[in-house]
């Protein structure tokens, strides 16, 4: 057993972003995944040695949620390490064993709040994953802890070093800039929501596309289909949008917009919202910084318009505006003030129940781009990484979460569904139109 005494803790009421995903995950799972497809060899020894050491310098890694007087605390957790759990795996098959495992709920009151697993496959090849609960995923950057985890595992000497403790868990509400502090902030948050709550709906009604359906009966059944582009092409796109003088992100949510309207033929095109995880530097041009996301991750809402005989750039341009729009607004970091009062919702079943209902109510039919950019994993030793990305499980808020990541300068895209709500051959047709859009986008 793994002793962690002397050392940062957190021990602190949950922030209300916080305690909306802990709610939220009793009565739809929110959880999420981050792996990494290795070539050579891993010693799981060295692996296991390397979490303990994640644990021991990571405060939010050694907490569970506590209620109290009707409160919802964080507690440091004394004496007890994350064991990396070992998977049989299969080549052809991991990454749908690793989005079984994230359809399986946390336990409201449970510790850790973050799962490793190690899966091996062929002669010299691995997987090695996280599952984490929502409720620290605002507080932990996930993918800066696979580089370290990875870094000391392939590199079992630095074990010998002192440990790198990180800052305390601050919640997303501490971190948030003076305007949106305090009654006056939240004020400031709420004008801006619903001035983007009127854009959705001037927009007409959204609704989910491909007969999304909002089924609560059957437990969810995340899958997903994923794409890449060359280093070429990713080069050569970043640099088509950069002398365009848009974002990347902004051609993600216009390729998925355009695929998710054009993919069902049945339907007048209409507006769809879009929650984009996005870097709150306000540099448009690049993508997102993996150092940054995790403690600054915010949503920028926004809502577009178009036809499909609409030329993409055109629609590219809309979509940068409205982000640099918001993100000079700060628009991003507000949304987390303008989720529903604590207040109104007791942390209980029931309570998870109620705030479910009325967040699905507010909210427009909606994709995620997360967008993590490029992750860096030079240094590791003996291991190279092949594929590294995460998968947001599905939930009743969201019809589809497209997960972008750049490794090895390949920009890869996985979009995640839940097999009950989206018909599989669609989402196939959706990931390839996108690629499509993408790949012309780099040459007109």
């Amino acid at each position: 057993m793994t002793e962690f005494n002397d050392i940062p803790t957190v021990s602190r009421p949950l922030g209300q972003a916080e305690r909306f995903f802990w709610l939220l995950d009793q009565v739809s799972p929110m959880s999420f995944s981050f792996y990494c497809h290795l070539k050579g060899e891993l010693d799981t020894t060295h692996l296991q040695a390397a979490m303990s050491r994640l644990q021991e310098e990571q405060a939010m890694l050694r907490v569970k949620v506590s209620v109290e007087a009707g409160k919802a605390f964080f507690k440091p957790v004394q004496g007890q390490a994350i064991k990396v759990q070992h998977l049989d795996g299969d080549v052809d098959r991991w990454r749908d064993d690793i989005l079984q495992q994230v359809a399986k709920p946390f336990d409201a009151k449970s510790y850790p709040l973050l799962k490793c697993f190690y899966m091996g496959l062929q002669a010299g090849e691995s997987v090695v994953f996280f599952i984490c609960h929502h409720a620290i995923a605002d507080g932990v950057s996930i993918s800066n802890l696979m580089q370290r985890l990875l870094m000391l595992a392939s590199q079992p000497h630095r074990l010998r070093h002192a440990p790198v403790y990180q800052p305390n868990g601050h919640s997303l509400d501490e971190l948030l800039p003076s305007v949106f502090q305090g009654f006056r902030g939240k004020l400031r948050a709420l004008k801006i929501r619903s001035g983007e709550m009127r854009d959705w709906y001037r927009h007409g009604n959204p609704k989910h596309v491909l007969a999304f359906s909002t089924n609560r009966a059957k437990a969810c059944q995340p899958a997903c289909v994923r794409f890449k582009l060359s280093k070429e092409q990713t080069k050569s796109l970043l640099i088509n949008c950069k002398s365009k003088g848009f974002s990347l992100q902004a051609v993600l949510i216009t390729a998925q917009l355009y695929a998710l309207n054009s993919s069902d033929k049945r339907r007048k095109w209409v507006s769809m919202a879009i929650s984009s995880a996005v870097d709150v530097r306000s540099a448009l041009s690049e993508p997102v910084s993996e150092h940054e996301i995790g403690l600054y991750m915010s949503f920028v809402l926004t809502a577009l318009k178009f036809k499909e005989s609409d030329a993409f750039w055109s629609i590219v341009n809309t979509a940068h505006q409205q982000l640099k729009s918001h993100l000079t607004k700060k628009a991003a970091l507000g949304f987390w003030h303008n989720l529903p009062p604590n207040i109104l919702f007791k942390p209980t079943e029931q309570g998870a129940r109620r705030l479910l209902s009325v967040s699905n109510a507010l909210s427009p039919a909606s994709s995620i781009i997360s967008n993590l950019g490029c992750l860096d994993y030079s240094g590791l030793s003996g291991i190279a990484v092949l594929e590294s990305s995460f998968n947001l499980c599905p939930s009743l808020l969201t019809s589809l979460c497209a997960a972008v990541t750049t490794v090895n300068g390949e920009l890869s895209v996985v979009l995640n569904f839940d097999r009950h709500k989206m018909n599989a051959k669609n989402v196939a047709v959706i990931s390839e139109t996108m690629r499509i859009l993408l790949v012309q986008a780099i040459d007109t």
